[in-house]
């Protein structure tokens, strides 16, 4: 930059380094830049686990089955026998007894037998538990199971 005036040339510096790369002048154009898209065709879906891919992992999942937590729930509701009913002024709360001499208090909702049973109605004098089972042609079919407090004098299931 021979024979340019001094304050000129530290101008031009400035301006080039001021200046970001993507700036266009008067007259000239940006070069065109291809636009990229991109296509999922043939690649793992990201949010997929990849373990489900695999087909026998799947068909052994489906065998396995997780113990239920609740005592209530791994014997069946004849395995129970009905020890006492009380209110409370609001609802009733039964309480039964399991086949090792274990007891526990139920009231309407809860879960109970290896069925999917559930409590549906607590009376002064016996408990109505009603289970839905899937028929093997797959209907379900809702079967209602009486559990009655022993009369006095009387031990044993009911």
């Amino acid at each position: 930059m021979a024979g340019l005036p001094r304050h000129l040339v530290i101008i031009v510096s400035l301006l080039v380094i001021a200046l970001p790369a993507t700036t266009v002048f008067p007259g000239t154009f940006p070069k065109a830049v291809p636009e990229e898209h991109y296509s999922p065709k043939g690649k793992p879906d990201p949010f997929r686990s990849f373990i489900e891919k695999d087909a026998l992992f799947r068909r052994a999942r489906e065998r396995v089955q997780v113990l239920p937590v609740s005592p209530l729930l791994q014997r069946e509701v004849d395995e129970f026998r009905l020890k006492g009913i009380a209110f409370d002024g609001r609802r009733y709360t039964a309480l039964i007894e399991d086949e090792r001499g274990r007891f526990y208090p139920i009231r309407e909702g809860a879960g109970i037998g290896t069925r999917n049973g559930r409590v549906t109605r607590i009376f002064p004098d016996h408990v109505i538990v009603e289970e839905r089972i899937k028929t093997p042609s797959g209907q379900e079919k809702v079967e209602f199971i009486t559990i009655r407090l022993p009369r006095e004098g009387q031990e044993g299931k009911q």
